[in-house]
């Protein structure tokens, strides 16, 4: 049976912060990274730098192994470019037609976002001029489940955009074979020539400090699990690193009218098993409805697959958090609150709320929008929406560069404002 945790709403306004900062505390539960997750972790990067200081030359003569007790871990190689065009062959020429439009739509979108050259002359003659460069070599961190090609898209379009030419992709193998046949394919659309295969921790170290193939990236962004989550705030001071989100949070507000039990807890299960750190909040006005539901939950998740389940049960049981409320507009109020990326609004009157509902990122009306359908859709997670911003765009693969020119130009009146400024400064 899981145990989610169950709240109660309050009247006063500060139990009523309590309640928000009840259900904030959700998004940042570690699942399962105690003291020796953490330290065999470190172990094993401490292993993988002294790999790559040795040139990644006769490992197991390394100090570092000796010195730390570990095994002598395998760098990740490239995949071979003609497993890219294979997969791209396994596709429909409909597919690919859908993939390069939404691939054509994203640079259009991204394309209007980039940020100016702004140029500007003081009076006392100085030119001003702020440009932008493209980073130089980008990884993308990719998770096995979920949506890999979605996520894929979300980071190397604006990326291409920017002016990035070099991007490095760490993808998971499915049970130690090759990827997946459409992620392949897709970095194959996109121009990315270099894919690792591999996950996890190793992956991080493999992008961050490289490989005997592969140069360090200068930018890591991306998801993969929590241990790499964890692996990337380890090794922040070799890269700029940025953990990703495209799942975020889910929250469901119902008043249990004309709602099916079974289609909540499904849209639970199926956010759990996606993972990523984002809240998964049930908040109805029905407690009746509420209890039915978790029963669902409990009777769905005894069908799912024994690897599924580990993931669900440690998604929901950190993650979720399920609150009866006094009314529906207690609800807005605490949606606004802890304003999610994605909300489910499954109400009788639905336009009465959604005027006060303005700041949320995306609003599913209805059990004909679930979110799950959008979910494997992949169609929203392209473009940055929601409060947080967890996709990126150009201006974050591009770096400022301020370029000043003094002498071109003698104003008359440079003297003096010289003068006044020293004036200024020195009193």
């Amino acid at each position: 049976m899981l145990r989610i945790p169950k709240g109660k709403d309050q009247d006063a306004k500060d139990q009523f912060e309590s309640v928000v900062q009840w259900l904030r505390e959700a998004r940042s539960v570690a699942l399962g990274e105690g003291g020796n997750d953490l330290e065999d972790l470190r172990r094993e990067i401490d292993v993988y730098r002294s790999l790559r200081d040795r040139g990644f030359q006769n490992p197991a003569e390394s100090a570092g192994f000796a010195r730390v007790g570990a095994a002598v871990p395998q760098t990740l190689s490239l995949l071979p470019g003609g497993k890219m065009l294979e997969a791209r062959s396994l596709l429909s020429t409909e597919a690919l037609a859908m993939f390069e439009e939404r691939v054509r739509s994203l640079r259009y979108f991204h394309a209007r976002n980039l940020p100016p050259t702004l140029n500007h002359q003081s009076e006392d003659g100085l030119k001003i001029r702020l440009s932008h460069r493209p980073l130089g070599r980008l990884g993308i961190l990719l998770p096995q489940r979920g949506m890999a090609v979605s996520l894929l898209m979300a980071l190397a379009v604006p990326a291409q955009v920017a002016g990035v030419e070099d991007i490095l992709v760490a993808l998971p193998s499915e049970d130690g074979g090759d990827p997946a046949p459409g992620v392949l394919a897709a970095c194959d659309l996109l121009g990315i020539r270099q894919v690792l295969v591999g996950g996890g921790s190793k992956a991080v170290c493999a992008l961050i400090l490289g490989t005997p193939e592969t140069a360090p990236v200068d930018l890591l962004v991306g998801e993969e699990s929590e241990r790499a989550r964890l692996a990337m705030l380890e090794l922040a001071g070799e890269c700029e690193v940025e953990a990703t989100d495209s799942i975020g949070d889910l929250c469901i507000l119902t008043d249990g009218q004309d709602v099916s039990p079974d289609a909540v807890a499904t849209e639970l299960l199926v956010h759990a098993e996606l993972g990523g750190p984002g809240l998964r909040a049930l908040l109805c006005s029905s407690e009746s409805f509420l209890d039915t539901t978790l029963a669902a939950l409990d009777r769905q998740y005894s069908f799912l697959k024994r690897g599924h389940k580990s993931v669900v049960r440690r998604t929901l049981e950190a993650r979720c958090r399920v609150l009866p409320l006094r009314s529906l507009r207690r609800g807005v109020e605490l949606v606004r609150a802890i304003q999610p990326e994605r909300l489910h609004l499954l109400v009788h009157t639905p336009h009465k709320l959604l005027g006060d509902l303005e700041d949320v990122g995306q609003i599913h009306v209805g059990q004909e929008a679930a979110p799950s359908l959008s979910i494997r859709d992949g169609a929203f997670f392209c473009v940055p929406s929601g409060t947080r911003g967890r996709i990126p765009t150009p201006s974050r693969f591009l770096e400022p560069v301020t370029a000043y020119r003094c002498g071109e130009q003698l104003q008359p009146d440079r003297d003096r404002i010289r003068q006044a400024w020293r004036e200024f400064e020195t009193h």
